[in-house]
């Protein structure tokens, strides 16, 4: 059985990680995806889309919640969480960065972003 990646055929790039086999059916992407060169981030909580999106130099937290979509309106959006390989999550004011009182967040590869609800 053929494997291939749905959205890398579709653009060269990894969003989600959909998967579809010879026959169409969905399937796990394999475990060291992101070690082929895919860098990506990761998104959750109460965003209309939550997923892995393709990083790209100069990624924002404004613009990786644009690509998810945007928040819920269950968002807590004063309290996002970014978590950073090998340091301590810090809690983000996403709200204060959409008015421009705040600076955005430059985003790395890896990035986890959880949007937790009020």
């Amino acid at each position: 059985m053929i494997t291939t990646s749905f959205f890398r055929t579709l653009t060269g790039t990894c969003v989600a990680g959909l998967l579809l086999t010879a026959v169409g059916r969905a399937a796990d992407p394999p475990a060291n995806e992101d070690s082929k060169g895919i860098q990506c981030i990761y998104i959750d909580g109460q965003v209309n889309i939550p997923n892995r999106f393709p990083y790209t130099n100069g990624l924002t937290l404004n613009a990786a919640i644009k690509m998810a979509k945007g928040v819920t309106a269950e968002a807590a959006s004063t309290k996002v969480r970014l978590t950073r390989e090998g340091e301590k999550p810090v809690t983000v004011d996403l709200k204060a960065i959409q008015q421009g009182t705040t600076k955005d967040i430059e985003l790395e590869p890896g990035d986890r972003v959880h949007v937790p609800k009020k």
